[in-house]
Formats: C-alpha cells, structure tokens, sequence
C-alpha cells in the first residue's frame, strides 16, 4: 500500500466566472483579477516542494498553471490531461445562472439538490462521469509517486465532487465544498497495487490573500 499527496488548485477568476456564467467546457480566458490572483497564490506556492505539476487543458487552468511554474523555484513542467477538464453543463453551457434558471427550473432545481447523487443536464455529462474521469488521473499518478505533493490545477466542479467522493456523501453535496478560485484544496490518495483504494481530504488553503 502506498499514498501520495496532491494538491487541487482550483483556477484562478474569469469575467465569466465574476458574472456568474455557467462555463464548463466553454473556454474563457483568466480576467485582469484573475491573473493577480494566480500571481498572488504563485507566490505564495513558490517555495512549496513539489514534484509535478499537472492541469486541465481549458485556458483558465492552464493560465495558472502557467502563472505557477513560471514562480516555483523547482521551474516545475506543466503536464496536461484532459480527465481534468471542468463538468460539462450541457445544454446550459455558456447562460448566465438567471437565464439557466428561467429557461431549465426543473433541471436546475434537481441539479441544485445536495441530496441528489448522479444528475446530468442534456448534452452534458453525469457527475459519476466526471468522479471517474478523476479517479482515473488519480490512478495514473500512482505510477509516479513522489515524497512531495503533486500540483493539479484544475476546477471547482472536479473538486467538489473530488471531496464529497472523499466524505462519502451524494454527488448533489458537491456544490457546498466548491473551493474559492485561487486555492489549494489538500488530499492524500491511498492506493492499493495501483488502484485508489481511499480518498482523503487533508485541508484548505485560500493561498492567494
């Protein structure tokens, strides 16, 4: 049995993001106060050992990312892979949250239930998609384990669910545990002949204040 430390940073903000806009797999660009909060968050990672550095393919993340090696003193490598892209909304990928709510209520009442388990817009993907889609990077990085942590920027939907997998709660409950944009989100993955047998959370970080 072996364990490795990851940290999940989630992207720093958008304009979409600022405008409550529902992005997913759209592909926005860091705002200006996006890109001081990566810097800020950068900085303040910059000593922190570390062994790799990965990211979702999406601008947003691969921005910090970029943001992040450019300042670490081990002048890390970014890595992509695509098991860390945000959920995909479907069909109200790219509306505002009010136009979302008036257009798809139901859809949007169900999604927003923390006690629902798997849900799924149309066009979209299914949480449990998105929970395989992350045990399946976490398994990959059981071939590559390091004494220090590994970076993984990605985003806040991943994250969530990444922790209510870790609590064992309903899919539904991962929208309360959504970490701030630019923050470390801690866990430790147990592994088992290169399976992830537990998945741990250590703690939370807003790094970039």
């Amino acid at each position: 049995m072996s364990q490795q430390e990851v940290w999940m940073i989630r992207h720093a903000l958008t304009l979409e993001n600022e405008r409550n806009i529902m992005i997913g797999h759209t592909d926005p660009p860091l705002s200006e106060k996006g890109v001081q909060g990566a810097h800020a968050l950068a900085i303040r990672l910059a000593d922190q050992p570390a062994s790799r550095l990965f990211c979702s393919p999406l601008v947003r993340a691969k921005t910090t990312a970029q943001i992040i090696a450019s300042t670490h003193q081990s002048h890390l490598s970014i890595e992509e892979s695509p098991l860390l892209r945000e959920i995909h909304f479907g069909v109200i990928e790219g509306l505002p949250k009010d136009t979302a709510l008036e257009k798809y209520r139901a859809l949007m009442e169900q999604a927003q239930d923390p006690t629902s388990d798997d849900f799924g817009f149309p066009n979209g993907e299914l949480r449990s998609e998105v929970v395989r889609r992350l045990m399946d990077f976490l398994t990959t990085l059981s071939y590559v384990q390091n004494e220090d942590p590994i970076f993984v920027v990605t985003h806040g939907g991943l994250i969530g669910l990444g922790i209510a997998k870790a609590f064992d709660l309903p899919l539904g409950a991962f929208r309360q545990f959504q970490p701030p944009h630019a923050s470390v989100t801690r866990f430790m993955v147990e592994y088992d002949n290169h399976l992830v047998r537990h998945l741990f959370l250590i703690g939370h970080h807003s790094l970039s204040h």
